[in-house]
């Protein structure tokens, strides 16, 4: 038979060798939760990336040269941007589906954008087409404005020479280039 204090011994250490049944399910639930975080993180990134752009692609564009005047030692004109395709998908520029310059003034803070059809005044001239043009790989479009400073009779930004101008140019399947420059007199 047991004694009393063999009994007392025994007991103690029956109740230190196992983990309270509570803090065995919190740390189960616990374990889960973090596994389950991991797996929505993973097949979130796997599922954004893949649905970003349905349907379609961005073309890919670059910003070769831009010029903004205060009167017209742009090529003739006020401004002028030329764009190059360099992606592997064609851009199809209409009167319908124009190019978009947006401006920032970094000097005064202004801004303001415009639609760069393939229409007159202002043009976008590829080899010398204008209308409905398709922009294959490498190749390179200008959009620019002939009149001093203004666009539909309206002046594109009222910047001096001298101020920064950036320009953003967002193209009908959502490319974007930026580029930078000083305002020439």
């Amino acid at each position: 038979m047991m004694n009393r204090q063999m009994l007392l011994v025994h007991t103690k250490r029956r109740q230190r060798s196992a983990i309270d049944p509570i803090i065995a399910t919190l740390l189960l639930i616990l374990i889960a939760v973090a596994a389950g975080v991991v797996v929505y993180a993973y097949v979130l990134g796997f599922i954004g990336n893949t649905t970003t752009n349905p349907g379609g692609t961005t073309s890919i564009i670059e910003v070769s040269s831009f010029c903004m005047s205060a009167s017209t030692n742009c090529n003739g004109g006020s401004m002028y941007v030329t764009i190059i395709n360099v992606g592997s998908t064609s851009i199809i520029l209409s009167t319908s589906s124009a190019v978009q310059l947006y401006f920032t003034d970094m000097t005064k803070g202004t801004t303001t954008s415009i639609a760069c059809p393939a229409t007159s005044p202002t043009t976008i001239n590829v080899n010398g087409q204008t209308g409905s043009l398709t922009i294959i790989p490498t190749t390179s479009y200008t959009c620019s404005i002939a009149q001093s400073g203004y666009f539909n009779g309206a002046p594109v930004l009222n910047s001096a020479v001298g101020d920064t101008i950036l320009i953003k140019v967002v193209n009908p399947d959502s490319g974007t280039a930026t580029q930078t420059t000083k305002v020439i007199s």
